[in-house]
């Protein structure tokens, strides 16, 4: 990523939560709590999270849109999604880049210089 901020963690998401965090509607992400991610339990409470940089992706793919974002907070606490029980990780969060990703490569998406719009984006 050139001199961009490298991010300290990645989370892959389903398409529909990706899309979500992309348009700016969700800005809370929830990880049952679980050895799997451990690492997200260092950074709990105290203000440890603040300056913990995350990419998200969708899935798998090897080519593809990533988001760089900032994380303000995580903390442990219920989901409010009906049907999903127990503690989960809460992760509060910015969205600080947009990239594109294809063969080891990130590029980031720039606005319009002129306009400021975010070409990326469908209008609201």
């Amino acid at each position: 990523m050139g001199e961009a901020i490298e991010p300290d963690y990645s989370l892959s998401f389903k398409r529909n939560w990706f899309a979500e965090i992309w348009d700016r509607r969700k800005t809370v992400e929830y990880r049952r709590v679980s050895p799997r991610y451990s690492r997200l339990a260092g950074w709990v409470g105290q203000g440890r999270s603040k300056g913990v940089f995350m990419m998200f992706y969708v899935g798998m793919q090897s080519v593809g849109l990533r988001m760089l974002v900032a994380v303000k907070n995580i903390d442990i606490g219920e989901c409010p999604l009906k049907g999903f029980d127990g503690e989960y990780y809460r992760i509060t969060f910015d969205v600080v880049q947009y990239y594109g990703y294809a063969r080891g490569v990130y590029t980031p998406l720039m606005p319009d210089l002129k306009t400021g719009e975010e070409w990326w984006r469908a209008p609201v």
